[in-house]
């Protein structure tokens, strides 16, 4: 009775799997029971699959329940947002650390990212740890070589989880510098401003890679 659909598990949620859901809510759930929909990255999801959805929710019964997990990574479609009542969890740092420490127990991880200077949930933390442990992260590498690691990861699954992956592999970087004292804060904070900008463009635009690299070459 629980439906699980993630946006970043896609290039994107496609407007025949809303479809299908829809075909799924009409049938009767097992044992008559109360079914769980749970949407989570609904902002990453396409437009067409947003616009179906609304109709989905515009209808509501009283054995379905959606559940819409927004993690801010976008700006959420205002007419789905409308149809939804809003909580906000938010999380101090020593929430974040006992709950994440609870995940890597339960999930037998090894701790590969410093949790100090991880700014994340602590969902994205067990995936984001357990891609650098998986592929061996070397952190002590140059930054752009790195980088490039995740862009080709990016290139070759065409997942908006690398995106994010990226971004947080920007900001986990910079945050090590500050806290180390390699450089005065203004100057890593204006590099990191510039690269994530470039960085939207180049997603944006679809541009090539080895010219986005040079563009970074210039700012670091």
């Amino acid at each position: 009775n629980v439906i699980y659909l993630n946006g970043s598990d896609f290039e994107n949620i496609k407007i025949m799997d809303i479809r299908n859901l829809k075909k799924k809510l009409l049938q009767t759930s097992i044992s008559q029971k109360k079914r769980y929909i749970i949407l989570d990255d609904i902002e990453v999801f396409n437009i067409n699959s947003l616009n179906a959805l609304l109709k989905i929710i515009e209808e509501p019964n009283d054995t379905n329940y959606f559940f819409l997990i927004n993690n801010n990574t976008k700006i959420l479609l205002e007419t789905l947002k409308s149809r939804c009542i809003e909580i906000k969890i938010l999380l101090n740092e020593t929430q974040k650390k006992k709950i994440i420490s609870s995940l890597l127990q339960y999930y037998e991880q090894e701790t590969y990212i410093d949790l100090n200077l991880a700014r994340t949930s602590p969902g994205n933390f067990l995936r984001y740890n357990f891609i650098f442990h998986k592929i061996k992260f070397d952190f002590q590498n140059n930054f752009l070589d790195n980088l490039i690691i995740f862009l080709n990861e990016y290139k070759k699954n065409k997942n908006f989880f690398y995106i994010n992956l990226i971004k947080f592999y920007i900001d986990y970087h910079f945050e090590h510098h500050n806290r180390k004292g390699l450089s005065k804060n203004s100057e890593e904070s204006n590099k990191k401003i510039c690269i994530l900008t470039n960085l939207e463009i180049f997603f944006k635009y679809n541009l090539n890679q080895n010219n986005f690299i040079n563009s970074l070459k210039q700012i670091i």
